[in-house]
């Protein structure tokens, strides 16, 4: 236990050996537990790696991941990473990430405090960004910035978007160099109505 003239019980590092749990306290009250399963914060029985619990009404922030740099000129970001291991190597790639990142530098302004949120993939052991949803709620697939201000811009030169009914069943949508609609089905154009 841990305290001072105050307090005589204002923190704690203790092994529970019954239950097999190593239990961090803080205000006379558990704070955190790391068992076998793994490390829980505001759980003491956590059943992942990292599980996060608060029992509150409503919505709740659990996790803040933060780039503190104060900068009003530079672009700054902060990034969720995943990684996995290929077979038979003792390495671990970058798996796909989620960046939020300033759409320029933030002053005192409101105006200036503007993000993108930025999602990237791995393809042949490069990862790069797919599709970034702007501060304007402007979606990007295949570009970092949306086309003419469109709610969805989808930038590919072979097939960027096919509308399904089923697997066998589908219309492609393109977009030549010269900037005309191409609408191939495989068949006939059909335009029906309900």
């Amino acid at each position: 236990f841990f305290g001072d003239a105050a307090a005589s019980n204002a923190g704690y590092i203790k092994y529970d050996n019954n239950n097999q749990r190593m239990q961090f306290g803080v205000e006379a009250s558990t704070r955190g537990t790391w068992n076998a399963n793994g490390l829980g914060i505001g759980t003491t029985s956590p059943s992942k790696l990292l599980h996060i619990d608060s029992d509150t009404t409503g919505d709740v922030e659990v996790l803040y991941l933060e780039n503190s740099n104060a900068s009003t000129t530079s672009i700054d970001s902060v990034t969720q990473t995943f990684r996995l291991r290929r077979d038979q190597d003792d390495y671990s790639y970058n798996a796909g990430k989620i960046t939020a990142v300033k759409e320029q530098g933030w002053t005192n302004v409101a105006a200036t405090i503007d993000s993108a949120l930025t999602f990237s993939t791995t393809q042949n052991e490069t990862t790069a960004e797919k599709m970034r949803i702007t501060s304007a709620g402007n979606v990007g697939i295949g570009t970092t910035s949306a086309i003419n201000s469109a709610k969805l811009s989808i930038v590919d030169t072979t097939k960027p978007l096919t509308l399904a009914f089923d697997g066998s069943n589908y219309a492609t949508f393109k977009v030549s160099s010269g900037g005309k609609l191409i609408i191939d089905t495989g068949n006939d154009i059909d335009l029906d109505t309900y």
